[in-house]
């Protein structure tokens, strides 16, 4: 090799990583360091490539690198057969700027939105053309504009990420784009300090175009979503569907999953296994906008989630939204909620909450449970939307209201 790999905590290890990456070899294995890995910049991994680390050796991001820790080397043209295992991926984040859409960069005087806006990139934001309305792709995303994510992938096909834990990243730990045939498994999110503030930190970012997916395992307390699969959002919108999220164990976290669209759909989703306490929700189903498009999701399966509100952390208004949200102004075809548990202490937020506008062919719970030690009552459904169809098996709620609202149900069957 050309470059030596220290792995003593003082000298820069990218070299001789990189190069072992370009080498093509198909599995690059970085043995146990002295003391941990420092990388002065994005580690690019190649198609038909395995990077792998002992479960809990260092990665560490020198001083003022300010881009992402690990990447696929292709996100433009696309790579293929990526697969990432182990380590402990610390970004040194009071070492980098802080939150880079929010706070300037002070080299430049911009934010990241700035700098985006001024080379010509736009946000979510439809574009009016002579053919009508159409979107921005997001493929060519600028690599040099500083977004705060530890890891970004775009355009791979059959990847893998697995058990290795991310620290505190100035904004989300992963975000993946146009991401086909992947499994995101046994991660843990140790997010105790924020860049200046908890806030906008989630841990696995899904974006447009990704699809066929499996996420699974994930522990610790991000502040923000866990999981969110946002079909348009940021500068890469497209549809999302066949995604399974399996096992989410946090407390005193943000929240567990969001689901977001705006025009282009969610389909076909499962959650399942969602425990802990959630400051904000468990989970939403939203737009997160004020414009007239409307979401649309179709064929949401909720499964085993057993969660209570507590207590935030201060930097975010916490205790406003219901335990699962489903927000205004969307459309969704088949939601179906089995065995949630709500053992609530804190706050009187309504489990279920839906939004005006909101339309929901068919709306089905089965053995769920609501108690409180509480003296408000709180509701088991908030409506203020339009059910078609709201079929209601085997639930309890030891005495606490099953709806309110001012919304409307067309069809109420209960057994």
């Amino acid at each position: 090799m050309k470059h030596i790999l220290y792995g003593d905590g003082i000298h820069d290890d990218l070299p001789a990583i990189q190069e072992l990456l370009d080498s093509g070899t198909p599995l690059v294995h970085l043995p146990a360091p002295k003391a941990h890995y420092l990388i002065s910049d994005a580690i690019r991994i190649h198609s038909n490539q395995e990077l792998r680390l002992d479960r809990f050796a260092r990665v560490l991001f020198s001083e003022n690198v300010n881009n992402y820790m690990l990447i696929n080397a292709n996100p433009m043209e696309g790579n293929c057969n990526i697969r990432i295992t182990g380590g402990i991926w610390d970004m040194n984040h009071n070492a980098q700027l802080p939150h880079p859409w929010n706070c300037a960069n002070p080299e430049t005087g911009r934010t990241a939105w700035q700098e985006l806006t001024l080379r010509g990139f736009r946000n979510w934001i439809i574009d009016e053309g002579e053919d009508g309305p159409k979107k921005i792709a997001g493929r060519d995303f600028p690599l040099d504009v500083y977004t705060g994510f530890c890891m970004y992938f775009s355009g791979i096909r059959n990847f893998h990420i697995s058990d290795l834990t991310i620290v505190n990243p100035p904004l989300y730990g992963m975000d993946l784009y146009a991401v086909e045939d992947f499994t995101v498994e046994n991660i843990t999110f140790e997010y105790t300090e924020g860049s200046p503030k908890k806030h906008n930190m989630d841990g696995v970012h899904i974006e447009g175009y990704c699809k066929n997916g499996l996420i699974r395992n994930l522990h610790g307390a991000c502040h923000d979503d866990t999981v969110a699969l946002t079909a348009d959002d940021s500068y890469k919108c497209g549809p999302i569907e066949n995604i399974t999220i399996d096992g989410i164990y946090a407390e005193g976290a943000h929240s567990a999953v969001r689901l977001l669209s705006r025009v282009h759909p969610i389909r076909n989703v499962r959650v399942s296994n969602v425990y802990g306490s959630y400051y904000i929700y468990a989970l939403t189903i939203s737009k997160y906008s004020t414009l007239p498009e409307r979401g649309i999701f179709e064929n949401v399966s909720v499964d085993n989630v057993c969660v209570t509100t507590c207590e935030g952390t201060g930097d975010v208004r916490a205790n406003y939204l219901p335990v699962i949200y489903v927000g205004e102004d969307i459309d969704i075809r088949n939601l179906t909620l089995r065995n949630l548990r709500r053992d609530e202490r804190h706050s009187a937020v309504p489990t279920i909450g839906i939004g005006k506008g909101t339309h929901i062919h068919t709306l089905s719970l089965s053995d769920c449970s609501l108690h409180s030690t509480l003296a408000e009552p709180i509701s088991l459904i908030h409506n203020d939307g339009t059910i078609d169809r709201l079929y209601l098996y085997n639930v309890e709620t030891a005495g606490n209201p099953i709806l309110s609202g001012h919304g409307d149900v067309a069809l109420l069957k209960e057994t």
